[in-house]
This record gives structure tokens, C-alpha cells and sequence, in this order.
């Protein structure tokens, strides 16, 4: 038996972009920045690293994401690591994503405005019904 699991806070790098490869299937597509933080003792300077990763999802989830997420949006991820390859102009792209099951929207609600977000005792909570991966 084997289990992977992958979870992630961040902020969005993009507004999260959404397709209808048929007339039962959507997927939406943005990035996440994930930030590590640690004291280097030798430089005596606090460092930090940011990773970005590629998130995929599919039916009502990649909607609701489409439709509440937006550039710097704060959401917690929670899905399993996927590798797959591709041909572009004749060379092979690998490419690292996370197939999200569930999205967990951190910022609270948009305002109507588009000027900010109301702060709510919880964040809404999307879940994938099936994935096809």
C-alpha cells in the first residue's frame, strides 16, 4: 500500500485561468508561491526561498476557484504531486503540477467592490467531486 498527499498555503501568482475541455469538463489552472524562511548563521542574515507550483483542478472546484480567486488570493491546497511530459518544438518539457482535490479559500469573501475582502470566522472550503488523474 502506498499514499501521497500534498498540502500548501500560499498566495496566487496569476489569476487562475479556467477551460471547458468538453461540455462535462472543466479544469482551472494557476501558480502558488509557497516561501521558506531560516537564519544563516554564517552571513548572519535572515533568508528566504520561494517556490512556485503549478495547480490543476477540475469540475465545481475549478469554478469556485475561477470565480473567488484572484491575483495574491491566499488559499491552503490540498492534492497529490503529478508528473507528466509533453514535445515542444521538438524537446521534451517535464512538468511538476499538484492535482488539487480540495481548495480552501484563506482571504475570506471579495468584496463587491473588488477593493478587498470581508474577514469571516471561517474560509470557504472547496472539494474536488472526482478527479480524472
Amino acid at each position: 500500500m502506498s499514499y501521497q498527499k500534498s498540502i500548501l498555503i500560499g498566495r496566487l501568482g496569476e489569476k487562475p485561468t479556467l477551460k471547458n475541455i468538453s461540455d462535462d469538463f472543466t479544469v482551472c489552472n494557476f501558480t502558488l508561491a509557497t516561501n521558506e524562511t531560516w537564519f544563516d548563521k554564517k552571513s548572519n542574515e535572515k533568508k528566504e526561498r520561494v517556490t512556485w507550483h503549478r495547480i490543476n483542478t477540475t469540475g465545481k472546484t475549478a469554478e469556485n476557484c475561477a470565480k473567488f480567486l484572484d491575483k495574491g488570493s491566499m488559499a491552503l491546497i490540498e492534492g497529490v504531486i503529478s508528473n507528466r511530459s509533453y514535445e515542444k518544438d521538438g524537446t521534451k518539457v517535464y512538468v511538476t503540477e499538484i492535482n488539487a482535490k480540495t481548495v480552501q479559500f484563506l482571504d475570506g469573501k471579495k468584496t463587491t467592490d473588488g477593493a478587498g475582502y470581508e474577514k469571516k470566522d471561517s474560509a470557504p472550503t472547496v472539494t474536488a467531486e472526482s478527479l480524472p488523474f
